[in-house]
């Protein structure tokens, strides 16, 4: 009779030791599960933050303002990312690029003799030239033109900045603004890694005489 009890408190005992551990391992599986989703969701919103940034940026209306602050972005990913080709960032500022002469300034996301921060490429020059360049500079100085690779419609002498006063609003109107016409996505990242504007001449601008 003494050996049965003893059999049974014996057995009584392993099996609440498994119990214990199958218990534990249940636990510290189900942590490492929520972990594991804390941190995906951290990744996923650093991601969406990122994005953010640029998606700003994807509208048809930028201002030439609008343009050199979408391009400190990218020197700054770029800067930070040493250029590596997963996450770095490309942008390129067209003039009339349905036409294959296109004038380009290309902020580019390899490394390349003159890149620089506030370093823009000119693809007609073939030379890096200041960003700031892009305000201070007027349109014939930039080397864009009229018609094939340029602006129609436009002012030679004038600058990218140029504004005239909203009545109603007393807000500034640009004469140019840049259209984002297309944005990449890296397949390995999910970070925007392209995207392109295309400068036009405001349609609501109205010249006055």
């Amino acid at each position: 009779m003494e050996n049965g009890t003893r059999a049974l408190i014996m057995a009584a005992t392993v099996f609440l030791g498994i119990m214990l551990f199958s218990i534990m391992v249940y636990l510290f599986r189900a942590g490492a599960e929520v972990n594991q989703d804390y941190d995906q969701k951290q990744i996923d919103n650093q991601l969406a933050l990122y994005n953010s940034n640029f998606e700003l940026y994807n509208v048809e209306d930028n201002t030439i303002m609008d343009i050199i602050s979408v391009a400190n972005l990218a020197y700054n990913v770029n800067e930070e990312s040493d250029y590596d080709s997963e996450n770095s960032m490309k942008i390129e500022i067209r003039f009339n690029s349905e036409y294959f002469n296109s004038k380009t300034f290309i902020i580019p996301n390899t490394k390349e003799n003159g890149i620089g921060r506030n370093k823009i490429f000119d693809n007609k020059r073939k030379k890096f030239i200041s960003i700031y360049d892009l305000l201070e500079k007027n349109i014939t100085e930039l080397g864009i033109n009229k018609g094939i690779g340029g602006l129609d419609d436009m002012n030679l002498n004038e600058k990218l900045t140029t504004t005239k006063k909203d009545i109603d609003t007393n807000t500034p109107i640009y004469k140019y603004l840049f259209r984002c016409i297309g944005v990449e996505y890296s397949s390995k990242t999910g970070k925007i890694k392209y995207m392109k504007f295309v400068g036009y001449k405001n349609s609501s601008w109205e010249d006055t005489p």
